[in-house]
């Protein structure tokens, strides 16, 4: 090979490596850049969103989403505003009665919504009566709504039993719900089945650590008119009360009456404060003064918010901060959702409800 001929091939080659290489650092110019950490909760931007009833008082009590963009919050309105859907941008009616083209009809009111996804999708509540009999009140008032992407499904309920307030599952095959009067039923991802409480109380709360580790905040009344709360656990076989106290201490209760939220193994449950399960009992872990927490939702036992009468706390999981910006006297935040990059928290001030939105 001659000495000509080697350098142009050695040119030739030079020319195509540039090439690659320019071609290869365009392509990498041209990629976009990877997306930013999470913002630290405790950072947020605030703002708030009024929800106005056309009838009347608008209590709205529970919210669930599956993304920012896909926020439901549901709860009693004394006009037909009792689901309310986000986008992202704003807040619209779902339609759910029968002159609006859904599913029920009569008056109805919903008390909690609980998903896995934007196609399975689960509503709670009582279909009320304009004539309610005395206690045991609301017989054959349980109603239960499904939502698989395309349409809200009422279930018929064999046998029915009264109003459902609180639900919890771990898989689309394993739900429980619960109510008034020893109302408790469970779902196998096939039907729902009535199924036997330990008691004749009333339900609060569920969460579970697994299939056949369920908890279940419930309460009664005594014959002095004093309330009894108890924690129940489910254990694959029967449910079976674990604690009870009487009456609503601020301080010394053992364990949170009204909320149980349970992420990364851990099982945390609220009230006039925040405790956390320890194989020993349960360890209070956050105790305001003077304040009731009705919710608690996070993505990891480091990203929590506990939220309450007036106050919303977040966990970092070393310390607890008030979210002053949520400060609000009169209005009391009852539930809260969030996905670790934005927060919405639902509230109300007895006749008018709000959501804040962080991120």
């Amino acid at each position: 090979m001659n000495s000509a001929f080697k350098k142009k091939l050695h040119t030739a080659l030079f020319l195509m490596l540039a090439l690659v290489c320019i071609v290869a650092c365009k392509k990498q110019a041209t990629q976009p850049d990877p997306p930013p950490p999470p913002k630290d909760p405790r950072t947020y931007t605030w703002t708030i969103d009024t929800l106005k009833s056309v009838g009347g008082n608008m209590v709205m009590q529970s919210i669930w989403g599956s993304s920012p963009s896909d926020i439901y919050v549901v709860g009693h309105d004394a006009g037909p505003r009792r689901i309310v859907h986000f986008d992202g941008d704003s807040w619209q009616d779902v339609k759910l009665h029968t002159s609006e083209g859904g599913p029920l009809n009569g008056p109805f009111n919903l008390k909690r919504i609980f998903g896995f996804s934007k196609e399975n999708i689960w509503l709670i509540g009582g279909l009320e009566s304009p004539n309610p009999p005395p206690p045991p009140a609301f017989p054959d008032s349980t109603l239960i709504v499904h939502f698989n992407g395309m349409q809200w499904q009422m279930i018929p309920m064999v046998p029915k039993g009264s109003i459902l307030q609180a639900i919890w599952g771990d898989s689309p095959q394993n739900l429980w719900a619960g109510g008034l009067y020893g109302t408790l039923y469970h779902y196998d991802g096939t039907a729902w089945k009535r199924k036997q409480p330990p008691k004749s109380f009333w339900y609060n709360s569920f969460a579970g650590l697994s299939a056949n580790e369920v908890y279940a905040l419930a309460y009664e009344y005594d014959a002095q008119g004093r309330d009894i709360r108890y924690l129940s656990m489910w254990d694959g076989t029967e449910w079976r009360i674990l604690q009870s106290f009487t009456g609503l201490p601020r301080e010394g209760a053992p364990f949170g009456h009204l909320v149980l939220f349970a992420i990364d193994g851990q099982l945390f449950s609220a009230g006039h404060s925040v405790f956390r399960k320890t194989t020993s009992g349960w360890e209070n872990i956050l105790s305001p003064f003077r304040t009731i927490f009705y919710g608690m939702h996070g993505i990891a036992t480091d990203n929590l918010f506990a939220v309450g009468n007036g106050v919303v706390y977040h966990f970092n999981g070393n310390d607890w901060k008030q979210i002053i910006d949520l400060a609000f006297y009169g209005v009391s935040w009852i539930a809260a959702w969030t996905d670790g990059t934005e927060a919405f928290i639902v509230g109300n001030d007895g006749s008018v409800s709000y959501v804040a939105h962080g991120k």
